[in-house]
């Protein structure tokens, strides 16, 4: 069933006359789909091929009050007294002792872990001089979970026993079953966002002082193929923007300045189309993962923009190459109104879009042979690249979720 609906999916896009390119989308703070794009020249301006990779990740950058953060935190701390609260408000029983209704907060930290792996297909074809349509796609099976743990600050403010926190937790657990939620763990198998592009490009050479200079601009759809996020289970991870088209623009060139080093950067801006969906609400300012209700909003996600320079030196030896490139992405905030046709309930959407605003940043390892190097006579000669995306805080990281990510990919430059 897998292959077949990837299949599909690359047959349609060929009979449009478009071919997929490796994921060139940035606006998903939980899964790294940073472009590993081959090196092109002048003589090759286009490729196909094929990757697999490979996730994890246990950890989210926070901010300036809690720097590491548990990958549930980064859309708003877990504090059960505000939940129960919500909880009693959307017309469930109050499930804390009396003593602990009268608290100030009772506060959890909501660790999780990610893993998955996938796989892409991808390729890029161009027509004449300067025109190259491409498009991404992407299949993956992520399962993740989430564990609750009693800080020392809650268990001293409320002088918890033993068994007071095994009551607390289980007070917990209950509230969260009143509101409909599914505990623990998730698993899903499924396709990611997809992405079509058409560029307008120029390779030269002997230009700028360098041996080739190769630059375009792109202009790109976005396309929601991947799954909407299950809103029953706090744990799912999203593979794309919750069902949100968009449209991405793009600059990026390549400097030859000595033989085999290469100097390149890229600059991306997206922005998914607003749309009104279900979604959890809170009642009380409760974490978006943990809403009391659920209702009608119209969400209006923020610009993500991406900054991507490079370094790559192409024939160390016999063929032998390799890359680093930093990848700094920042997504502005997203913007909710209530959409409800029954407004009984009164919601609290103040935090959420605070909460929304992320800032990532990636370095970008790729070791590569390419055989063309030395087997010159071979039309069809591959590039075996190995690459690892690892999470870094150099400069204002905030809010994302530190996914490390290595794939191994074979493709054909022509």
């Amino acid at each position: 069933m897998i292959i077949k609906h990837v299949i599909r999916t690359q047959l349609a896009l060929f009979f449009l006359g478009i071919n997929p390119l490796l994921s060139n989308y940035f606006d998903n703070r939980f899964i790294p789909f940073h472009p590993h794009s081959p090196l092109q020249t002048v003589q090759k301006r286009s490729h196909f091929g094929a990757q697999i990779f490979f996730l994890t990740g246990n950890s989210a950058r926070g901010d300036a009050s809690k720097e590491k953060k548990g990958i549930p935190e980064i859309l708003g701390s877990f504090d059960q007294r505000v939940l129960t609260d919500a909880s009693v408000v959307a017309g469930n029983a109050n499930r804390l002792r009396p003593a602990w209704q009268v608290a100030t907060d009772i506060k959890w930290d909501v660790h999780g872990k990610i893993q998955g792996q996938g796989f892409s297909l991808f390729s890029e074809y161009t027509f004449g001089e300067h025109i190259t349509f491409g498009g991404s796609t992407a299949y993956l099976h992520i399962s993740s979970n989430q564990k609750f743990v009693l800080p020392k600050d809650t268990v001293r403010s409320l002088s918890l026993t033993p068994s007071d926190e095994q009551q607390l937790d289980q007070d917990r657990r209950d509230t969260l079953t009143d509101l409909g939620f599914t505990q623990g763990k998730w698993s899903k198998s499924g396709m990611a966002d997809s992405e079509l592009h058409i560029r307008y490009g120029w390779a030269k050479e002997y230009r700028l002082k360098c041996r080739q200079v190769l630059g375009g601009v792109t202009l790109g759809a976005l396309i929601p193929t991947a799954h909407k996020r299950d809103q029953t289970n706090p744990a799912a991870i999203p593979f794309g923007a919750n069902h949100m088209a968009g449209f991405h623009c793009a600059a990026d060139a390549s400097f030859e300045v000595k033989e085999d080093m290469w100097a390149s950067f890229l600059v991306d801006i997206s922005k998914r189309f607003k749309k009104t969906q279900i979604r959890r609400i809170p009642l009380k300012g409760e974490s978006e993962l943990f809403g009391a209700t659920s209702g009608r909003v119209k969400v209006d996600p923020g610009v993500t923009v991406t900054f991507a320079p490079k370094f790559t030196y192409s024939d160390i030896q016999n063929g032998f190459g390799a890359s680093l490139q930093y990848a700094y992405t920042f997504h502005a905030r997203d913007v909710w109104q209530d959409k409800r046709t029954v407004t009984t309930l009164p919601i609290d959407i103040s935090k959420i879009s605070d909460l929304s605003r992320w800032k990532s940043e990636y370095l970008l390892f790729n070791v590569f042979y390419d055989v063309s190097r030395v087997s010159p006579t071979h039309k069809i000669a591959p590039t075996i690249s190995l690459t690892w995306d690892i999470p870094v805080s150099m400069f204002s990281s905030l809010d994302y979720v530190k996914t490390q990510r290595v794939g191994i990919s074979v493709e054909v430059l022509f």
